[in-house]
């Protein structure tokens, strides 16, 4: 199954039917408990955001559906799920996308390899996509950019002293480095100049700086049934988000308050509203970088806004 997100675009909706095909079909681990579980997490009702929008582009620009963009997709969706599996191992989670995650199953050592498997996995289906993304892309560090952004949360983590600039750098790389590269991936076969691709980059990495600080949201204010996490599980787990800098720089000694009492006070101070204004001006951002690409991004506003943007 797809995503109901994607049904009012039946083109996306087929093209990602293929890439979860392609994904599947593409994992052979000998070990068959755990080829199934990553199998499992990929039959999750995940939104496959970041391969949506690739093919999302490519067929905005008038460009064929084939193979390539399908096994870019798929690597890009493999990329995005390792990067889950070692996030849920470092959170202690137990569940991701309501499908118990594989360290709770098995162990943090077969969870770490599995994620580094798929990591290697999604390297060989992009270089398989004959995109040439390397020589076409805004940098070739794209991966060394999303583990540095992991590292620097690591880092950061119970830091008293972060500021609101300290966790958009984080997050700079962490999460809108891989939209960056999904969005320019589906321009690639355009062949449009270097400075056209660097503004694709771009405005996928304004969605991707939007879509994190959205998802800081849901962790304050969204039943853990429908978020298919744990409410407050980061700030829990010293993990401080967007909502919680902002009501840092209003409220002394915040660390002293219960957990629970947290959303109360972010609606009493704005700060979901002072949120979604920096959700905005990213979002507004990504539009004129559309533009300038002579890209309509219409139906990219209307995807996100069923996200609640």
């Amino acid at each position: 199954m797809v995503h109901k997100i994607w049904e009012s675009y039946p083109t996306i909706e087929k093209a990602l039917y293929d890439v979860k095909k392609l994904m599947k079909n593409s994992i052979k681990v000998p070990m068959v408990e755990v080829n199934n579980k990553i199998l499992e997490y990929i039959d999750a009702p995940g939104k496959y955001l970041r391969s949506g929008l690739t093919i999302m582009v490519a067929d905005n620009l008038g460009l064929p559906i084939d193979h390539d963009v399908i096994s870019a997709a798929a690597g890009l969706e493999l990329m995005h799920l390792s990067t889950l599996i070692h996030d849920d191992v470092i959170d202690n989670a137990d569940t991701r996308r309501g499908v118990t995650v594989i360290h709770k199953d098995f162990s943090n050592k077969i969870a770490i390899y599995a994620g580094d498997y798929l990591l290697s996995l999604s390297g060989r289906l992009l270089v398989e996509s004959n995109l040439k993304i390397n020589r076409n892309m805004i940098d070739n560090k794209v991966i060394e950019h999303i583990l540095i952004g992991e590292l620097r949360q690591l880092m950061n983590q119970n830091r008293d002293d972060m500021t609101m600039n300290d966790y958009l750098r984080q997050i700079k790389g962490k999460t809108a480095t891989l939209f960056g590269l999904a969005v320019l991936i589906g321009g690639i076969k355009a062949e449009l100049p270097r400075r056209d691709l660097k503004r694709l980059y771009y405005a996928g990495q304004m969605i991707g700086m939007a879509f994190q600080l959205n998802d800081d949201l849901i962790d304050y204010h969204q039943d853990s049934a429908i978020s298919g996490k744990p409410k407050l599980q980061d700030v829990q787990n010293g993990i401080y988000t967007a909502p919680y800098l902002m009501l840092k720089e209003r409220v002394d000694n915040i660390k002293d308050l219960e957990y629970d009492e947290l959303p109360r006070l972010m609606k009493e101070y704005q700060i979901f509203d002072s949120v979604e204004a920096v959700i905005t001006s990213y979002l507004n951002k990504s539009w004129r970088y559309f533009e300038l690409v002579n890209i309509n991004p219409t139906k990219i506003k209307e995807l996100l806004r069923k996200l609640d943007y």
